[in-house]
């Protein structure tokens, strides 16, 4: 399971299981809905959603909850809905067990993974997809995630995509697209602080106390 479906399955979080019953069978039937009449678009979907949360008695308030979720952390959200879909009666389970995972985690002072999967869903797409710009995001990807106790998985998912071939094919197995845009030209499309000779302050002291590790 990719870190989008995890952060989608536990966007909101339902400590009564009869509620996340509910819950998880509205969001099946209304994406199985937009498929059978062939309107699969993400706003037909959170429309439906939103009024089908109010008519079965959830509150409107998980919807809303769900789909600020979705478009704030996701790039390709009705895709990673799709994928929930494929799970069907186990969404219930799921979200309980991975409720659980989080809070036994975050209680055992490691890091929560729902933090995780939005920081990942966030930041990762700043990444150009070239691998002149791969070192400097690295850096500052650790960096950031270092910032909010999430330093273990960062380092694991920047290991883990620096030992495969295929970087951006890596990201993509998370729901993350990267395109290398500007690789042609030159131009940098970075989405992150650039390193520029006298700069000053905690980035910079970050990569002089990184580099000083290395050995440089």
């Amino acid at each position: 399971m990719d870190a989008a479906v995890t952060g989608a399955i536990t966007a909101v979080q339902l400590d009564d299981e009869s509620l996340a019953q509910q819950w998880f069978e509205l969001i099946c039937a209304t994406y199985d809905s937009i498929v059978e009449n062939d309107d699969v678009e993400w706003t037909t979907f959170t429309d439906m959603l939103l009024d089908g949360s109010g008519t079965a008695g959830l509150g409107r308030d998980i919807a809303e909850q769900f789909v600020a979720y979705l478009q704030a952390n996701d790039s390709s959200p009705l895709e990673t809905v799709g994928k929930m879909r494929e799970y069907g009666n186990d969404l219930p389970a799921l979200h309980r067990d991975l409720t659980a995972e989080s809070t036994a985690v975050a209680e055992s002072g490691g890091y929560d993974n729902s933090s995780w999967n939005a920081f990942l869903a966030e930041n990762g797409p700043r990444w150009n997809g070239t691998d002149d710009a791969w070192a400097q995001f690295a850096e500052w990807f650790a960096y950031q995630a270092d910032q909010q106790g999430l330093a273990e998985p960062a380092d694991a998912f920047i290991a883990y995509a620096e030992s495969q071939g295929d970087k951006a094919g890596v990201f993509a197995q998370y729901g993350i697209q990267v395109t290398a845009a500007g690789a042609n030209d030159g131009a940098d499309t970075s989405n992150y602080p650039a390193l520029n000779e006298g700069d000053t302050g905690e980035w910079v002291d970050y990569l002089d106390t990184m580099l000083t590790s290395k050995g440089f």
